[in-house]
């Protein structure tokens, strides 16, 4: 099998709508935890004269020779560097008493890039082979309402049909996908931020040094997280993915709440500087990376509404701090506190501590078991069980792997062996009664025990 499709224990259907996407993320994992790799270097070469613009060529012996007579103070380099370990190469480079007359250009190979453009072409191709399936007779598509095959439908009647998963496996075997049984969601509570943590986007802004629009724009590529405040008279949720069991689920809250915006909700915010929002994720992980909450009623929002994690200001203003530091400016960023990330790297330290003690062995930290993910998903029950909820280490999954890796640990490429896929929180039970609860406190303690 190239891969599989994880469906909760018990799932006895599975929309139309949301079969391509499986099938796309089973063939092309998620990499965005990936660092970038610098795969060349190349030089821009800066003409007063040059029309349209500047241009790039490859480096000569010459270049490499004034490289080579800048770095002298840094190990070798090397094709392949990750851009952490890239960054003092920049800082060198741009600090340089003497620079030539060009700039240099690092070629990237973006692992995380190159999965979500395989992703989305991966969808659309098998949206239509999909679609054709159904209308062949080749997939049995039923309507919701009496279990019966529809053929023709199409649009949105086509999308809503439901396929039974034993027809599913069989329809997903052709392309050498198979079906997994996973742990049931748990419909306990939407993705939420606590107030104390949230940041107004536009004071984000500008402690980033960017505008507002430019963070929209990130969080409408997912590249950021942002929260939106919701009218508590219009909170109460019901989840809706077909194959969830139970199928619905409610929350209400007394009080506002923060929740995590979908990315479309942010392309509105671009272009309207306003959003109506009828539903958002009920997770950042799969599977609750594809279920949804839906709003009793749908609420509008504006600019005012909308936050941001306060330890995503601080990693999204990190490369700003370290580009204004190789050129010689000041940064914009407010120093007055430790930097966000380097808490929750530490949080993080400790729990994984305590689990290596609960485990009864050392982990490799160079090549960690399991997945960054299932760590996550550890990290976030500890914490709901130690303070009663989870707000240190709610965030995206792309933002903890970089909190992992500031923390020292790295996990290895490639697909998680099946008997590690739930092994962090498999020790979770074990490690919680011994946790000291300071791990989460403002001052952290030295011992996670």
């Amino acid at each position: 099998m190239l891969g599989n499709i994880p469906l909760p224990t018990g799932t006895k259907t599975v929309t139309v709508r949301e079969i391509p996407r499986l099938l796309a993320l089973a063939l092309h994992p998620d990499r965005s935890g990936n660092p970038r790799i610098v795969s060349s270097l190349m030089k821009q070469v800066i003409a007063p004269d040059a029309i349209p613009a500047p241009r790039c060529e490859h480096l000569t012996d010459d270049d490499w020779n004034v490289l080579g007579a800048i770095w002298h103070d840094l190990p070798r380099y090397r094709e392949g560097m990750s851009e952490p370990g890239w960054l003092p190469y920049v800082e060198a480079f741009a600090n340089a008493k003497y620079k030539p007359d060009w700039e240099l250009l690092p070629v990237w190979r973006d692992a995380g890039m190159g999965a979500k453009i395989s992703q989305i072409s991966a969808e659309q191709e098998h949206k239509e082979l999909l679609a054709a399936a159904v209308a062949n007779g080749e997939l049995a598509a039923l309507s919701p309402l009496t279990f019966a095959p529809k053929r023709t439908a199409q649009g949105e009647e086509l999308q809503n049909l439901l396929v039974m998963v034993d027809e599913l496996k069989q329809y997903a075997a052709r392309f050498q996908i198979g079906i997994q049984e996973a742990a049931p969601l748990e419909q306990d509570e939407p993705v939420t931020l606590n107030l104390a943590d949230a940041v107004k986007i536009d004071d984000a802004a500008k402690e980033v040094g960017c505008s507002v629009e430019s963070l929209l724009r990130k969080a409408a590529r997912s590249e950021l997280v942002l929260y939106a405040a919701l009218n508590p008279h219009s909170a109460k949720l019901a989840a809706i993915p077909s194959h969830t069991s139970p199928r619905e689920a409610a929350y209400e809250t007394k009080q506002h709440t923060l929740v995590a915006l979908l990315p479309q909700y942010s392309e509105s915010l671009i272009i309207a500087g306003s959003a109506e929002i009828r539903q958002y994720s009920a997770g950042f992980r799969p599977p609750h990376d594809w279920h949804f909450w839906m709003l009793d009623a749908p609420q509008t929002i504006g600019i005012g509404n909308v936050f941001v994690s306060r330890s995503d200001v601080v990693h999204t203003a990190a490369p700003a701090i370290v580009q204004q530091a190789a050129t010689g400016g000041t940064p914009k960023v407010k120093t007055g506190r430790p930097p966000t990330i380097k808490i929750k790297a530490e949080i993080v330290r400790q729990i994984i501590d305590a689990i290596e003690q609960a485990a009864g062995k050392k982990f490799d930290t160079g090549a960690l078991p399991g997945n960054a993910s299932d760590l996550l998903d550890a990290c976030q029950r500890i914490e709901k069980a130690v303070n009663g909820k989870a707000s240190k280490m709610t965030t995206s999954a792309k933002t903890f792997k970089k909190w992992v890796r500031a923390a020292g640990y790295s996990f290895p490429d490639g697909r998680t062996p099946k008997d590690q896929a739930t092994f962090w929180t498999g020790h979770t039970p074990a490690t919680i009664p011994k946790i000291n609860a300071g791990v989460f406190a403002e001052v952290i303690p030295d011992s996670p025990l």
